[in-house]
C-alpha cells in the first residue's frame, strides 16, 4: 500500500494552534510558576476551566495522550508545555469539550498546563505516557517533492534526502531496499535521511529511539515509474475506453483503461477536515475505474465509481488523527492497480448548520440581494508553498472583521487588513516547516480575537 504519513503539528503536539489576546507577546512562566501566580490573584481572575481529563490513544504507529478540557463560558483554551510556552490553543464552548493531542515526549510523565489567557488561573495536568511507545517518525515530503523524486528515479538518480518529523535528539533509523541509515534528529525535531529508491515499489520503514524509549515502526510504500509508457494521462478519461491493448478486465461497460499514475487526491496530507452530518468527503481524480476507501484497520469505508475523470466518497467522521487508504481498481471488486494513503485530522465542531456555502445564513450570501453574512476564517494554503523572488510567501483566505493577526510557530509576524471578507498576508520567511495561526475578530471593536484557525506549511525555495 502507498502509505503516506500524517503531518499534523510538531513531534510532540498534534492538531495544535497558538492563540493570543489582542496584546499577546513574550514567553509564559512554567506551569508551576504560572499556577502560583494565578493562585495569588484568584479573587480577581476566575478560570473558565471546570475540568481536565486525559486518555491514552493509538492509531497505527502514532500514539498520544488526549487532553479534554471543559469550560463554563466561551473562551480560547491554551495548552502550555513544561517550560510554560503555549503550544496549542482552540476555541472553547460549554457545549463541547476542547480536545488536545500530545505525543509521548520520551519521558514517563510530563507536566503540562491549560489556561484561558488574559492572566487566568492555570490548571496543571501531569500527562502520563507510561505504557505508550514513541510515535513513529513522520515523513514530511510534500506531493511536489515526491513528484521530483519520481522524475529523478525515472532518469536513474536513486538516492534522495527524506525529511522526518521526530523528537529532538532522537536516533532515527530508516530502512529501504536493503539499505539502513541512522540519523540524529536536529534540535527542531527534523531528521534528514538519505534513502535509496528504485523504479517500482519501495518499502520504507522508519523508527526512532530516544534514551530508553523506542517507537513503533512505520511501514510506508512509494511507487515510482510503474505503468510509465511515455508520460501523460491515459486517453479515455471520460466515457471512452482507451484505444487498444493493455486494458484491464471489463467492469460490464466495456473494460475502461485504468492508468495507475492518474490517481490523485484533492486533500493534502495532514489536512484538517470538518465533518458534516457525521461524515467527511474525500475526492480526487483518476482516468477511470472504481475507488475503494479503506480505514486504518483495512475495513471498507466507501466504494464509488470514477465518472468523467472525477470521484468523490463520503466516509464516517471520527474525531482526531485518521488514516484512509484510497485504492483504484479497474472493476468494482477488482484488485487495486494503485493506492494512496491519506493521513488527515477530523476536527471537532460545534458549528451551526449553514457554516459553509449553504443555508442557515442570512439570505443573499450568493448572487442575490440581502445583507451578507460575516465571512468564515479560512486559509487557502497548506502543504508546500513557494517563496517569491524577494523571500516572501503570500497567504490568502477569508475572514470576518477588519484585520487578521498571523503567528508563525507561535510568534506574531504581522496584522493584515481584511477587505470585502478576504485578506492577503505577505510574510517574510526562510525555507522550513511552519505552523501558522490566523486570528480574527467578529466584532472589530472587541479586545479579544474570537476566531482562530491554523495551517501547516513547508516553505520551499
Amino acid at each position: 500500500m502507498n502509505l503516506r504519513p500524517l503531518t499534523v503539528g510538531s513531534a510532540v503536539v498534534l492538531a495544535s494552534c497558538i492563540a493570543v489576546g489582542a496584546a499577546s507577546s513574550g514567553a509564559f512562566a512554567a506551569p508551576e510558576q504560572h499556577a502560583r501566580s494565578a493562585a495569588s490573584s484568584a479573587t480577581t481572575a476566575r478560570s473558565a476551566i471546570t475540568d481536565v481529563q486525559q486518555t491514552p490513544q493509538r492509531v497505527g504507529d502514532q500514539q498520544w495522550v488526549e487532553v479534554r478540557v471543559t469550560v463554563d463560558a466561551p473562551t480560547v483554551v491554551r495548552l502550555l508545555d513544561p517550560s510554560g510556552e503555549p503550544v496549542a490553543a482552540k476555541s472553547g464552548d460549554p457545549r463541547k469539550q476542547v480536545v488536545f493531542q500530545v505525543k509521548p515526549t520520551g519521558q514517563d510523565t510530563a507536566r503540562y498546563a491549560v489556561d484561558t489567557g488574559q492572566s487566568s488561573a492555570v490548571r496543571v495536568v501531569d500527562l502520563d505516557f507510561r505504557g505508550l511507545p514513541l510515535s513513529a517518525p513522520l515523513d514530511l515530503s510534500s506531493e511536489r517533492r515526491l513528484e521530483e523524486i519520481a522524475r529523478a528515479v525515472a532518469h536513474g538518480q536513486f538516492v534522495h534526502e527524506m525529511r522526518y518529523d521526530a523528537l529532538p535528539g532522537a536516533e532515527v533509523t530508516v530502512v529501504a531496499n536493503g539499505r539502513s541509515e541512522v540519523v540524529t534528529a536536529s534540535g527542531d525535531g527534523v531528521a534528514t535521511v538519505p534513502v535509496e529508491f528504485r523504479a517500482g515499489d519501495n518499502q520504507v520503514r522508519a523508527k526512532q529511539v530516544l534514551g530508553e524509549k523506542e517507537s513503533l515502526e512505520s511501514d510506508d510504500h512509494y511507487t515510482f515509474g510503474v505503468g510509465s509508457s511515455g508520460g501523460g494521462e491515459t486517453p479515455g478519461d471520460g466515457n471512452g475506453g482507451g484505444s487498444g491493448g493493455g486494458e484491464q478486465p471489463g467492469d460490464g461497460n466495456g473494460g475502461e483503461q485504468v492508468d495507475p499514475r492518474s490517481l490523485r487526491l484533492d486533500q493534502q496530507q495532514g489536512a484538517e477536515l470538518t465533518p458534516k452530518d457525521g461524515k467527511i468527503t474525500l475526492s480526487g481524480r483518476a482516468s477511470a475505474g472504481w475507488i475503494t476507501v479503506y480505514g486504518s484497520g483495512e475495513q471498507v469505508l466507501a466504494t464509488t465509481q470514477v465518472k468523467d475523470g472525477r470521484w468523490s466518497a463520503d466516509i464516517p467522521a471520527t474525531t482526531g488523527p485518521q488514516i484512509a487508504i484510497v485504492a483504484l481498481s479497474a472493476t468494482e471488486h477488482g484488485a487495486p492497480v494503485t493506492n494512496e494513503r491519506l493521513s488527515y485530522l477530523v476536527r471537532e465542531t460545534g458549528e451551526q448548520p449553514g457554516d459553509g456555502n449553504g443555508g442557515g445564513e442570512t439570505p443573499g450570501d450568493g448572487n442575490g440581494g440581502g445583507e451578507q453574512s460575516p465571512a468564515e476564517l479560512a486559509v487557502d494554503q497548506s502543504g508546500a508553498v513557494q517563496l517569491d523572488s524577494e523571500g516572501f510567501v503570500t497567504y490568502t483566505g477569508t475572514a470576518p472583521g477588519k484585520t487578521v493577526l498571523v503567528l508563525a510557530n507561535g510568534k506574531p509576524v504581522g496584522e493584515y487588513t481584511v477587505r470585502d471578507g478576504r485578506f492577503a498576508a505577505k510574510v517574510y520567511q526562510a525555507p522550513g516547516r511552519y505552523k501558522l495561526t490566523f486570528l480574527a475578530k467578529t466584532n472589530p471593536e472587541a479586545s479579544m480575537w474570537d476566531r482562530l484557525t491554523t495551517t501547516e506549511v513547508t516553505v520551499e525555495r
